[in-house]
């Protein structure tokens, strides 16, 4: 890295030390009111300044809370649906894996007499729709992953972002072809 190029750490460890200077009583407020969270992810100084944006921000929680508790979802969602599913898919999957009762007719293999099955064929046939499952969260978790990948140098970014890309193609193929045998 040359010196006219900085860390993104950098960057900002210098603009919080010049609003430390430039704004020392809001500097003040911020570290004494609410430490770093703030409220409603507003820093304090600026809560305090423009409560109505507070006010305004509280109605739109409340809003949203109601539409999940009836609707399942809020209308937060649609501003990257991805994002969500990549969330909540995970966990989905996980738990359809812990509570599944039975295997997917295509783990079995053609010529399997299903009235007189060995348990080893039925173990195959779990591990590997098992291992299925598995690429599928290990695909919705990279997807999220790639999102927050760290910038360290571009090389190391490409890499890491090529990995995850694999793995979220790999489990998103998984997902469509095996849709319809998702269930239980």
């Amino acid at each position: 890295m040359t010196d006219s190029i900085k860390d993104i750490k950098d960057i900002f460890r210098e603009a919080d030390e010049d609003f430390k200077k430039r704004h020392p009583i809001a500097h003040w407020v911020d570290s004494v009111l609410f430490g770093d969270k703030g409220l409603f992810g507003y820093a304090p100084h600026y809560s305090l300044t423009h409560p109505h944006v507070v006010f305004m921000d509280a109605m739109r929680q409340i809003k949203w809370a109601y539409q999940r508790v009836f609707r399942g979802w809020d209308d937060k969602v649609c501003w990257s649906i991805d994002y969500w599913l990549d969330s909540i898919m995970p966990d989905i999957l996980l738990q359809y894996k812990q509570t599944n009762h039975g295997t997917s007719m295509f783990c079995y293999e053609d010529d399997t007499d299903f009235s007189d099955m060995s348990d080893e064929e039925s173990e195959r046939a779990i591990k590997k729709w098992n291992y299925i499952i598995d690429q599928m969260i290990a695909g919705f978790m990279a997807s999220r992953q790639s999102d927050d990948i760290e910038f360290i140098n571009k090389e190391q970014y490409d890499k890491e972002w090529k990995r995850l890309e694999n793995l979220r193609k790999k489990g998103m193929k998984l997902f469509v072809e095996h849709y319809h045998d998702l269930w239980d």
